[in-house]
């Protein structure tokens, strides 16, 4: 049960944080998607771009970005952009706070700090994002910075496994632009009919475990396949 656990530890991970968000926004009555837009728009309107920054840094640290579906702020922030140049300012110092994030997650790997995170039963996790980042190095990166969450054990894992911070950095920075101005584009583009999709307390939920449970179908039938192989 141990290994199964294993293996499938991260999808497992980011289906307790989902399922747990939801019962928090059951429990404090978390506010309708229309009122956080509205409330973001006055953040943004009182306090300027860094709200902005430091939140897309929450959102990008260990463990605290699984809170959050997707590239959240972000997203957020694309629905009250006025203008294509505000948008384009929007991302940008959104990706430059999840970049602040995934250095300071570097760090948290290379200098052993990650051992405190390890008791709240990350350990199965960040020891397939060593595996990832060992076997497949800076495309690792780029295959997991579409998800926060996922982003931060991959950045922790390659300063455990002390990949060179210059070719981490470069890499992180291109991957973090790439992806943050995906979305972007992408919401700006859809505007309020994605509101449900990634706001908290949307209509996601289904999809999202619908997405969780397969990828563990297909993590176990590929650890059941390489066992089997190596049994003959």
């Amino acid at each position: 049960m141990r290994h199964y656990l294993r293996v499938v530890s991260l999808p497992l991970f980011l289906l307790v944080v989902s399922l747990s968000l939801r019962v928090a926004e059951h429990l404090v009555d978390m506010p309708e998607p229309e009122v956080l837009i509205a409330l973001v728009s006055g953040w943004l309107s009182r306090y300027g771009l860094p709200v902005l920054f430091v939140s897309a840094i929450v959102e990008g640290m260990l463990l605290v970005g699984g809170y959050f579906p997707g590239v959240f702020v972000i997203f957020i922030t694309m629905l009250v952009a006025d203008t294509p140049e505000q948008a384009v300012l929007y991302v940008a110092v959104g990706t430059a706070g999840l970049y602040f994030a995934h250095i300071a997650n570097y760090f948290l790997g290379k200098y052993g700090w990650y051992r405190l995170l390890v008791r709240m039963g990350l350990r199965g996790a960040i020891r397939n994002a060593e595996e990832r980042v060992e076997r497949y190095g800076p495309a690792a990166i780029f295959s997991t910075y579409w998800l926060p969450s996922m982003a931060s054990l991959t950045d922790t894992a390659a300063g455990i496994t002390r990949m060179s911070f210059a070719k981490f950095a470069l890499c992180s920075l291109a991957a973090s632009v790439l992806w943050n101005s995906l979305a972007g584009f992408t919401m700006y583009r859809l505007g309020e009919a994605a509101i449900p999709l990634v706001a908290p307390g949307g209509d996601d939920l289904p999809l999202a475990l619908g997405i969780l449970f397969s990828w563990m179908a297909v993590l176990l039938a590929l650890d059941y396949r390489k066992r089997r192989l190596a049994s003959r």
